[in-house]
């Protein structure tokens, strides 16, 4: 396992053996088709960690949409 207080990033993550890929957080960056200029980033918990991330993010996003 891997343990480190730093981000990683694994292209091809999916080759890795499946202890390592553990509590991943999963990253999809795809085109968006209706903005040429910008991306769609897709986030997939592979974990309670990466779930709690994936959550704390998703709260900062909504508070900022609000008025």
């Amino acid at each position: 396992m891997l343990v480190s207080p730093a981000v990683v990033a694994v292209e091809w993550a999916e080759r890795l053996p499946e202890p390592l890929r553990r509590g991943a957080l999963e990253v999809t960056i795809a085109f968006d088709d209706e903005s040429p200029d910008s991306r769609l980033l897709r986030f997939r918990p592979l974990g309670d960690r990466s779930a709690h991330i994936v959550a704390g993010m998703a709260e900062e996003a909504d508070a900022r949409s609000r008025p």
